[in-house]
C-alpha cells in the first residue's frame, strides 16, 4: 500500500471504507486505523536527544502511577534492539496496572538499525503489548512488578510459558528478569535516565556514552513530532492528508464493470461507499468518467463529481438486486482486491 492510498484511507474521504461491515465486525476501528497505520509515524533522531521524543510517566500525564515508575527508563543490557521505554498510558489504580503497546506514541525507543526496524514490524503486525502490574509492595513502595506480554492487545502469554518482572534495586534502579519455561534466561537493569519532569536523572551520562558506541540514531513512534531535522522514516496517514496527489492505484479494478441507471444514481454516482474508494483512485471528476456517472444518464442529467467525502459508510441495501450479472461479480471482487491491497 502506498503513502497516497495511505494517506486517503486514513483520511475523511476512507470513513466509509474503514466503517463498512467488514471491519464494524470482524476488526474494531482502532485495529482498523493500526492496519492502515492512520496514526503511526516513524521518526528517526540521535538517540542523545531522546529526552526530547520519549514522554517520561509523571503524576500529571498518568494519574495514580506509583512515584517509583515514574519517568524514562534505559534497558541497560537488554540483548534486543531496543533502548528506552516509559510507562506512559492510562493507569488502572483497582488493578494497579498499565497496558503499553511497545510500537505506542512515544512510550518504546528502538536502535535505528536492520534489527531494530524488524523488531518494531514484527510487534506493530501482532500487536505486541506489555501489562506491567505492581504485585507487592514493601512500606507502601513498590517492590516487584509482573510483567504479562500481550498478543493483538487481548492475548496473554501464559506464565509457565514467558514470565517477566521488575524488582526493585534502588531509587531509580530495577532488575528487569525474564524466565522461559520456568528457567531464568535474561537479567537486565531498568535504569531511570529521566525523571517524571523531564530532567535527567543519574544514569543519562552513562546511557549517552552506550548509545554513541552501540546505535547513535534510534527512532520510535512519534507521529506529532514538530522537528523538521529529524528523518521522518515512516509518515503517518494524518501528515499524508497534506499531500494533494492523487494515485490511481484501483484503475483495473473498476473498467468493465457496466452498472445500469438505477444503479448508478443509489450506488456510484449518488456518492456511496463504492464511489468514494474510486475517488481516491482516480480523483472527483475522473471517478464520474470511469464510472460513467458524466454520461447524462442519472437522475435526469449528470452529476457535478464533488462529493465532499463524509458518507457514512452505508449504501441503499437494494442496490444489487439492480446490477448486473457481470456488474456484481466486477464489483464483488473489485472489493476483495482491494481489501487485499491495504496488507501489501
Amino acid at each position: 500500500m502506498t503513502n497516497d492510498q495511505r494517506r486517503q484511507l486514513c483520511g475523511k474521504r476512507g470513513d466509509c471504507f474503514r466503517d463498512t461491515v467488514l471491519f464494524r465486525t470482524v476488526l474494531s476501528s482502532s485495529l482498523a486505523r493500526s492496519i492502515f497505520r492512520c496514526d503511526e509515524q516513524i521518526v528517526a533522531f540521535r538517540a542523545e536527544d531522546a529526552d526530547k521524543h520519549i514522554i517520561p510517566a509523571n503524576s500529571t500525564n498518568v494519574k495514580g502511577i506509583p512515584e517509583r515508575l515514574q519517568g524514562a527508563w534505559w534497558m541497560d543490557g537488554n540483548p534486543a534492539p531496543d533502548y528506552m521505554f516509559s510507562l506512559y498510558g492510562k493507569w488502572d489504580a483497582e488493578k494497579e496496572e498499565i497496558n503499553i503497546p511497545i510500537t505506542g506514541e512515544s512510550t518504546f525507543m528502538y536502535h535505528h538499525t536492520g534489527e531494530g526496524r524488524s523488531v518494531y514490524e514484527g510487534a506493530r503486525i501482532i500487536d505486541y503489548s506489555y501489562r506491567f502490574q505492581v504485585v507487592e509492595y514493601t512500606y507502601g513502595k513498590v517492590k516487584t512488578v509482573a510483567i504479562y506480554p500481550r498478543l493483538m492487545n487481548v492475548l496473554e502469554i501464559p506464565q509457565w510459558l514467558m514470565k517477566f518482572t521488575m524488582e526493585f534495586v534502588e531509587d531509580g534502579h530495577f532488575q528487569r528478569q525474564s524466565w522461559v519455561l520456568g528457567k531464568r534466561v535474561i537479567n537486565y537493569e531498568a535504569r531511570r535516565v529521566l525523571k517524571g519532569d523531564g530532567t535527567k536523572d543519574e544514569a543519562w551520562n552513562n546511557f549517552t556514552a552506550y548509545a554513541t558506541l552501540t546505535s547513535p540514531e534510534a527512532f520510535m513512534n512519534l507521529p506529532n513530532d514538530p522537528n523538521p531535522n529529524n528523518k521522518v522514516l515512516f509518515p503517518s496517514g494524518r501528515r499524508l492528508l497534506e499531500a494533494t496527489d492523487y494515485n490511481q492505484f484501483a484503475k483495473d479494478l473498476v473498467q468493465g464493470a457496466k452498472l445500469d441507471d438505477e444503479a448508478k444514481k443509489t450506488m456510484v454516482c449518488g456518492g456511496g461507499c463504492l464511489r468514494e474508494l474510486i475517488v481516491i483512485a482516480f480523483g472527483e471528476k475522473g471517478a464520474d468518467s470511469v464510472l460513467g456517472c458524466d454520461d447524462g444518464t442519472t437522475d435526469g442529467g449528470t452529476t457535478d463529481g464533488t462529493t465532499d467525502g463524509t458518507t457514512d459508510g452505508t449504501t441503499d441495501g437494494t442496490t444489487d438486486t439492480n446490477l448486473s450479472g457481470a456488474a456484481s461479480w466486477s464489483i464483488q471482487h473489485a472489493w476483495v482486491a482491494l481489501v487485499g491491497l491495504l496488507f501489501l
